[in-house]
Formats: C-alpha cells, sequence, structure tokens
C-alpha cells in the first residue's frame, strides 16, 4: 500500500462529547467484545465502535475495564457526501485481528454495519475521549504527573489499538499525561502536542496513564 497521509480540513470540536452505548456482545473464550451502534445521519449505515480486552481475572480488573468504558466519550460526523465516484476501497470485515494482543492491548475497532447500500462518496469523523495507562515503573518517573478525572483506574499497561475497515487517518492529543504514537511503519512522539499516524492500524501508549482525545476518519474510496 502506498503511505499516504492527509488530514481532512473538517474538524470536531472537543464539545458535546456524549458516553459510547457499549452493550455486552457474547463472544466466549478469553476476550471480552463491547460494541455501540451509533447513527450518524438518515438512510446511512451506523457507526460501530467495538472494544475488545481480555477477559478479566478478578473484581480489580472488572472494575478497570468497566471504569474504561463507563467513562469514554465521542461524537461522530458525516462529511463529504456526494455523486459516486468509485472505485471504492474495500472494507475488512474484522480489522486488527491480526495485531491484536489481548495481554498487551486493548482493541476499538472502527467501522460502519447495516444492510444499507451506499452508492456515494463519503467520510465518517469521530473523536473519542479516553485514558490509556501504560503502567510500567521504568516510565513512570519520567511522565508528568496526571489528573485522573473520572477515570479514576483504567487497565494497566494496555496499549489501545484503534482499527478501521479503511485506512484512516488519525490525530492524537493529550489532555493530561504523555504518551506515544504509532502505526506499523513509523512512531511519532504524543507528548503534549499532537501525534499523527496513518493506517488500518493506530496504537496509543501512555507513559504510565495519559488522558487523551483522538480524532479519527476514513472516505470509502480510501484517503487520497
Amino acid at each position: 500500500m502506498t503511505q499516504q497521509q492527509s488530514y481532512p480540513s473538517a474538524e470536531i470540536p472537543v464539545l458535546d462529547l456524549q458516553p459510547l452505548p457499549l452493550q455486552p456482545v457474547p463472544t466466549g473464550g478469553s476476550v471480552v467484545t463491547y460494541q455501540a451502534l451509533i447513527e450518524i445521519a438518515p438512510a446511512m449505515p451506523e457507526f460501530s465502535v467495538m472494544v475488545k480486552a481480555a477477559s478479566p481475572r478478578n473484581p480489580q480488573e472488572e472494575r478497570e475495564l468497566q471504569n474504561l468504558l463507563d467513562n469514554m466519550r465521542a461524537r461522530f460526523m458525516l462529511i463529504g457526501l456526494g455523486p459516486d465516484e468509485g472505485p471504492h476501497e474495500r472494507p475488512d470485515s474484522d480489522p486488527g485481528s491480526e495485531w491484536f494482543d489481548p495481554d498487551t492491548e486493548i482493541l476499538i475497532q472502527l467501522g460502519l454495519t447495516g444492510p444499507v447500500a451506499i452508492n456515494q462518496t463519503f467520510g465518517v469523523m469521530m473523536v473519542l475521549q479516553t485514558a490509556v495507562d501504560g503502567g510500567t515503573e521504568a516510565e513512570a518517573h519520567q511522565a508528568p504527573p496526571a489528573a485522573h478525572g473520572p477515570y479514576d483506574t483504567v487497565p494497566k499497561g494496555r496499549d489501545h489499538l484503534y482499527t478501521a475497515s479503511r485506512s484512516m487517518w488519525a490525530a492524537v492529543t493529550s489532555s493530561s499525561g504523555s504518551g506515544s504514537v504509532r502505526w506499523p511503519e513509523s512512531l511519532v512522539r504524543a507528548g503534549y502536542g499532537p501525534g499523527y499516524a496513518y493506517g488500518k492500524a493506530v496504537w496509543v501508549h501512555g507513559n504510565t496513564y495519559m488522558i487523551y482525545t483522538i480524532s479519527a476518519g476514513w472516505t470509502n474510496r480510501g484517503l487520497t
């Protein structure tokens, strides 16, 4: 795949973010799955946010995961709706499964779902605010103090792996603490400024603890 970077001019203000209506999805095994479905426009597929994590092994891990899910806030937008200009990029049915390691990551899959067939060019954008905790003592003394706020505690030692059904751009900004953003071909420090990435997989790592906002989006033609 040719590596390209393009950041749409449309932006979603970090205002009026709403809790994600995450509901458990029966899966069984060693991974638990939650999904939120959000209507972004009439006669359009619903936006899907699916969160997968290792099954909690004790009450503390259960509290940490539930706190993470309860405090995720997001907003969604449809952009660039226009006449069909094909060809469209073929979406992946289960993006990120080849990278996901439940021992060290929480997988957040972004996509559209539903029976609606769209013969138009369009783009979707999401802003999501959450927290990640690297949980490593080696990085703790290097990380600025972070105010935990409503998150209190989240799963430790779990990077957030964002994947999308199509190639996406992503911009990550820390509001408390520091961390890094990477995609398979590069590593960009985030710190207190924005970190940018592009591709079908984006990792967000916290230097011990970080509250951050991620803006992500794509078009059904791929990003050009």
